[in-house]
């Protein structure tokens, strides 16, 4: 495959707020340049939020990505994903907040210490006061 075409082929993710409104996000080719984008005038959210009110709120997982959040799902877990460490807002722990525990996945290495860091940073900022835990993988 020319390096060209690779570029240029991607899958649609389709994320839905709790409205029903859609984002979506691109998600190119492993061999590509570029990895993920979003659509114009997208709406970055939580992927996952068309299925809170399906969840007990005895607690929620938060990861990163789809394929995590999707992961969970079909093992029966309740799962919110972030699209990305950098892309979790202050805004964001809303969702969270109808859940009595978090369990907040960290994934090996830089990305996941960033997505940690950047969660204890917007939960201090949002006044977040449930109780929280962090799963780290040992992989």
């Amino acid at each position: 495959m020319r390096q060209e075409d690779r570029n240029n082929r991607y899958i649609s993710i389709y994320y839905v707020d709790e409205h029903g409104n859609i984002s979506v996000r691109k998600r190119f080719h492993p061999k590509s340049m570029r990895r993920f984008a979003w659509v114009t005038g997208a709406k970055v959210i939580p992927y996952g939020l068309w299925r809170l009110n399906e969840f007990n709120k005895d607690y929620i997982i938060l990861v990163e990505g789809e394929s995590d959040t999707q992961t969970l799902w079909y093992h029966g877990f309740p799962a919110l994903g972030i699209a990305g460490a950098s892309n979790l807002r202050k805004i964001d722990f809303q969702y969270l907040n109808n859940f009595e525990k978090v369990y907040i996945w960290q994934e090996p290495g830089n990305s996941g210490e960033k997505f940690i860091t950047r969660f204890k940073n917007l939960a201090s900022e949002a006044e977040f006061n449930k109780p929280c835990y962090i799963i780290k993988s040992e992989i």
